[in-house]
């Protein structure tokens, strides 16, 4: 009888010690909780994940003015402003002018690099503002991080009278041989001193914006230029005359008013 209650407390010990680290075991990895419990958990431990993500504030830029709808006076001062969020006082942003044309086409121009992010700046509107266009200003970080641009267009309204380019000849009906030298002539009025002529050409019946250069940065007081003709022969043809001011932005525009045919090599 002793052994036996020797055998049996042992066991008891046992039991009890396994027991324990059941238990043990159980608390930690969650056995014995219910699949409703550790759903609950797990659904917790995510939404807390989630909750410090959203405290990650994505970089952006917001145009306030012009955003629309001003109408500006080309030689005056405007502010440019902006707001940001993400993006340090010390970053630095980029200003760009975009013109819309009524044939819409557009053309970029950069006002201002390596602005500091201060939410504002001056700018002194040109002089040399095209007709029959609108507007926007847009604002990107470096890097492009961020960005945005107006949400409406505004105007320039120009003190000065309009840049006038006239094509003289080719306007009609010529007939130009390959390899032959001639003169593509043109008026010009008020067209600004720092300004640069564009010649092109395109086939009659094509878009113009798909012109070949013939010669681009002539000087503005220019009106004429000998061209050693070099297009496709049995063809015809018109001349673009663009006006281009020194920011890039087109002031400024004429075609021949009729096609003229390019033939083949001079005989």
């Amino acid at each position: 009888m002793k052994g036996y209650k020797k055998y049996a407390i042992g066991s008891l010990v046992c039991f009890m010690a396994f027991g324990l680290m059941l238990s043990s075991a159980s608390a930690f990895w969650g056995f014995g909780k219910s699949k409703k419990e550790n759903n609950a958990n797990y659904a917790g431990a995510v939404a807390n994940v989630e909750n410090e993500n959203s405290k990650i504030t994505t970089p952006t830029i917001t145009v306030i003015s012009p955003n629309g709808g001003e109408i500006l006076k080309s030689g005056k001062t405007y502010k440019i402003k902006w707001k940001s969020r993400g993006l340090e006082r010390s970053s630095f942003v980029n200003i760009t002018l975009t013109a819309f044309r009524e044939d819409g086409s557009q053309e970029k121009a950069l006002i201002a690099t390596y602005v500091f992010n201060k939410g504002v700046f001056n700018w002194k509107v040109l002089d040399n503002i095209p007709a029959n266009v609108v507007f926007k200003i847009r604002i990107d970080s470096q890097g492009y991080i961020a960005e945005d641009e107006s949400d409406g267009f505004f105007s320039i309204i120009s003190k000065v009278e309009k840049p006038q380019i006239t094509v003289i000849s080719p306007n009609g009906g010529e007939v130009w041989r390959v390899g032959e030298i001639q003169a593509i002539n043109w008026q010009a009025k008020n067209i600004p001193s720092d300004s640069r002529i564009n010649l092109e050409i395109f086939k009659d019946g094509t878009d113009k914006e798909k012109a070949t250069a013939i010669y681009h940065g002539l000087s503005a007081n220019i009106t004429s230029y000998k061209w050693t003709v070099s297009a496709t022969a049995f063809k015809k043809y018109r001349i673009l005359i663009k006006v281009v001011a020194n920011n890039g932005i087109y002031l400024s525009s004429d075609t021949s008013d009729a096609p003229f045919s390019i033939v083949g090599s001079p005989r």
